[in-house]
């Protein structure tokens, strides 16, 4: 089993511009659909498995998320991929923004699930401070059910929250286009691409 080293963004950049490296994303398609590097491969972390990303021995493997956390988190799986050597790339794609590197980006795009949600969880708390500071302290019962339903999520990893926004008009686009592919791949038609 390999080990998984750290590599700066300006290093992973060259070396992948000597086409001696494989960059490797393992953010989920709500991430990648609105921002990602150029020539990555996708292989989300919620479905990620060893045996489906293609080695190559005289390739080394880059892998990146957003800020190189999830990258940590999944180095026992990372691990089992064949490659010559595995790097995890500081700061993710946020580091690759830092060192000044282009990112391809789709605003038309939502963003992420995880950035509604902790936008909504954290509105919900303000709004209920607030309302219960100047109306009636029954309104913060509100900023407890956020609270409440982050450690839920965190605990079970069903977000109610996120089941709510998800099917929000502007949600559409994206997971629409996910449920055609779902579709298309399981008919095993080439209609999409």
């Amino acid at each position: 089993m390999s080990q998984l080293n750290m590599i700066s963004a300006a290093k992973a950049k060259e070396m992948l511009d000597k086409g001696e490296a494989v960059l490797i994303d393992i953010r989920e398609p709500d991430e990648t659909s609105r921002e990602k590097i150029k020539g990555s491969e996708l292989h989300p972390l919620s479905s990620f498995d060893p045996a489906q990303v293609k080695g190559n021995k005289d390739k080394v493997a880059i892998y990146h998320c957003a800020g190189g956390k999830r990258v940590i988190g999944a180095q026992d799986k990372i691990c089992q991929t064949d490659f010559k050597a595995l790097y995890n790339m500081e700061d993710g794609i946020m580091g690759w923004k830092s060192a000044g590197f282009e990112t391809e980006k789709n605003v038309k795009m939502p963003i992420s699930i995880q950035r509604q949600v902790q936008i909504g969880a954290g509105l919900t708390v303000i709004l209920g401070s607030v309302l219960g500071m100047l109306f009636s302290p029954l309104w913060i019962i509100l900023s407890i059910a956020a609270g409440l339903g982050l450690v839920y999520a965190g605990i079970t990893e069903v977000c109610f929250l996120t089941i709510f926004l998800k099917p929000m008009p502007w949600n559409k686009v994206f997971f629409e286009n996910e449920d055609s592919k779902a579709e298309c791949d399981s008919k095993k038609s080439s209609c999409c691409g």
